[in-house]
């Protein structure tokens, strides 16, 4: 599991790093629509045009393989500085990017747009399974000292990458002829399916495909006719790709037919200009389609059937052709037209791109299902305007989904929330020296059915980086029933409220908890295996809010880091011990660490809950260790709103606690 999920974030940094690329592609395709205009018109002169936008085209592959190494680093978590150095160290050294041609420098951007790629690929896989290197790429400590210590450690990388460039140079260069000659053995129609094929596989692993095959194999196949006055290369870019690889004209009027994502839509509306004229960079790494499960098959399919179709329609003898010459960027219907000079033709076109929409409409309504499920569950989240649930945690994933193992799984639990009803239940606190109510827990539950269920979605939400709108959601609905507690009994009682760490790390959440809590009694709560990651930013966050009058609680101690030396230092005045260490108290060593934590606990002045006691046996237990609150089924399961109305206010509140009893166990 942890090798797909390795997999799968690797897919996806790619993917995120193609769709970074979005503003330049734009530009890129624009000076490639303006070369072509110009060709035909020449507002301005062409030559200086061509020589001044090269440098445009040529920036490419040096920029992909910036953006892919920034985002394997976020994602994994690496030094950003130290790997996007070693990645460029390498791509500059084994790519051949830069070269030395008579005394001069030059660029050789074709021939090392697949080292962009795979070059930042294996210097994270070298990072990540060398042991020796991983200690070069963590995050640093602040200081000068840590970064010219840690540089050191570069050495011994840098030199693994020119031995590496040493012993394959020669190798390298020869094995393009060596494919080439293989391939031109073939008769023109085999070559020209491999042609299809192979161009259409490079691009969808992020590789310019037409430019990589021209590279690797011999091309001279291109200018063969493949029937009487019509070479190969014409009847590809007339009959087989409209808009170009992939038949992405499809694509785009299938996306704008069917699909509900914004991102999707955005991206085909912008594609629009280009693609007319055969220039489909932008949809293929906007959308992206490179690296993306779901359009692999109409992405093979559709050229592959309007090569097939479109050779046996011509064989059949249904439009015959001129000798005149079509550019590759001429649009189709208008290609269609002059390559036959009938309106066959561009019917024939028409039919071909309308067959591929068809092809491509299933695939792109996967994403935009589930796309909208996502939506429909950030709306059911949200039921005012003042807060803004865009997050950038969501919009990675509406991406994400695409390649993610656990997608399946994730939309299910979606489905199931978004087809129930959210609700907050309240679990009773009970102070132990006096047997009286201390607060509640607010709990999320799911009410299907009549049914209540446990909160066995929220991992998804969590993959699905929906914990701040779901926060969010929380507070408002404890905020209205903290209103209605307080109107049946004139105040409300102490209400612990977890929050996600994520949450606490945008300023914004730290204001709107205060303004939605402002006067009412609230305690925060903060899981403590959340300090494993930002504890600086947290930390201040909860500083901020025990400043402003709200108790601080760290809770389910034992489950996560148990990092005792940050305890001394976090804001908070209260601890919550996770139940695990509860259970575990069946043994003499489970004893002692719960007794030995308790005793720590109290010596640093924090105040102590325990949770999950459900036997008179552990509520003496946790009485003997000094704890001052307990919560579990002994007392109560969690509560509806009424419920637990009523039940801070029984007017003999001992008896009714004695009461509820084994009232059941917890949902």
């Amino acid at each position: 599991m942890h090798i797909k999920t390795n997999t799968s974030l690797t897919a996806f940094s790619l993917q995120e790093a193609f769709i970074t690329l979005f503003p330049y592609l734009l530009v890129r395709a624009s000076c490639t629509l303006l070369v072509v205009l110009n060709s035909h018109y020449e507002f301005i002169n062409h030559a200086s045009l061509l020589s001044n936008v090269r440098i445009i085209y040529d920036i490419f592959p040096l920029l992909l393989c910036i953006s892919i190494s920034v985002q394997l680093s976020e994602t994994f978590q690496l030094n950003k500085s130290h790997f996007i150095l070693f990645s460029l160290f390498g791509f500059l050294i084994l790519s051949g990017f830069i070269q030395i041609q008579n005394g001069n420098l030059i660029i050789l951007a074709n021939t090392s747009i697949v080292g962009s790629i795979c070059i930042p690929l294996i210097s994270f896989y070298i990072t990540k399974n060398i042991g020796y290197l991983k200690p070069v790429f963590k995050p640093l400590s602040s200081g000068r000292r840590s970064i010219i210590n840690t540089s050191f450690n570069y050495i011994f990388v840098y030199s693994i990458v020119i031995f590496i460039a040493l012993l394959i140079e020669e190798k390298y260069r020869q094995l393009p002829s060596l494919i080439s000659l293989v391939f031109s053995e073939f008769q023109l129609e085999v070559q020209a399916i491999l042609h299809l094929l192979i161009s259409h596989l490079t691009w969808l692993l992020g590789i310019h495909g037409t430019t990589t095959y021209r590279y690797v194999f011999d091309m001279s196949f291109y200018t063969q006719s493949i029937f009487q006055n019509l070479p190969y290369e014409q009847f590809f870019s007339v009959f087989v790709i409209f808009g170009g690889a992939g038949s992405t004209i499809s694509l785009i009027i299938a996306i704008l037919l069917a699909s509900k994502d914004k991102h999707s839509r955005l991206v085909a509306k912008s594609s629009i200009p280009f693609s007319i004229f055969n220039i489909n960079e932008v949809i293929i790494y906007g959308l992206p389609i490179a690296l993306n499960r779901n359009y692999i098959i109409p992405f093979l399919i559709v050229p592959l059937l309007n090569f097939i179709l479109s050779y046996a329609f011509i064989m059949a003898g249904f439009i015959a052709f001129s000798s005149e010459v079509i550019p590759w960027t001429t649009p189709p219907i208008l290609s269609g037209y002059l390559l036959t000079n009938s309106l066959l033709g561009s019917a024939w076109q028409v039919v071909l791109i309308m067959l591929g929409v068809f092809i491509y409409l299933p695939f792109t309504k996967i994403p935009s299902n589930q796309a909208a499920r996502l939506n429909m569950l950030r709306d059911k989240l949200s039921n005012s305007d003042n807060l803004n649930l865009e997050n950038k945690q969501f919009n990675d994933f509406e991406r994400y989904q695409n390649i993610s193992t656990e997608n399946l799984e994730i939309d299910q639990d979606i489905k199931r929330v978004i087809n129930g009803e959210l609700s907050v239940f309240y679990q009773p606190q009970i102070n132990i020296a006096d047997n009286t109510i201390y607060g509640y827990e607010a709990l999320i539950r799911l009410i299907k059915n009549d049914q209540v269920y446990p909160p066995f979605f929220l991992p998804s939400i969590e993959k699905a980086g929906l914990e701040e709108p779901l926060d969010q959601w929380v507070f408002k609905q404890v905020r209205k029933d903290i209103d209605v507690w307080k109107e049946a009994n004139g105040e409300n009682p102490l209400i612990s409220i977890n929050v996600y760490p994520k949450t606490l790390l945008i300023k914004n959440n730290i204001d709107l908890i205060i303004n939605t809590f402002a006067g009412y009694k609230i305690k925060i709560e903060i899981l403590e295996k959340s300090f494993s990651d930002h504890f600086e930013e947290i930390n201040n966050a909860l500083g901020l809010l025990e400043a402003a009058g709200f108790e601080i609680s760290v809770d389910d101690f034992g489950s996560g880091y148990a990092n005792l030396s940050l305890l001394g230092i976090i804001n908070a005045s209260s601890i919550k011990i996770d139940r695990e260490l509860l259970l575990h108290c069946n043994t003499d060593k489970g004893k002692m660490v719960f007794t030995s934590s308790c005793s720590t606990f109290k010596e640093m002045g924090f105040h102590i809950i325990s949770e999950g006691v459900e036997t008179p046996e552990q509520l003496q237990f946790v009485k003997e260790c000094g704890a001052d609150v307990v919560q579990g089924y002994y007392y109560s399961k969690a509560l509806s709103l009424d419920s637990a109305i009523k039940y801070l206010s029984t007017s003999d509140e001992e008896s009714a606690i004695k009461n509820t009893t084994g009232i059941g166990k917890l949902l």
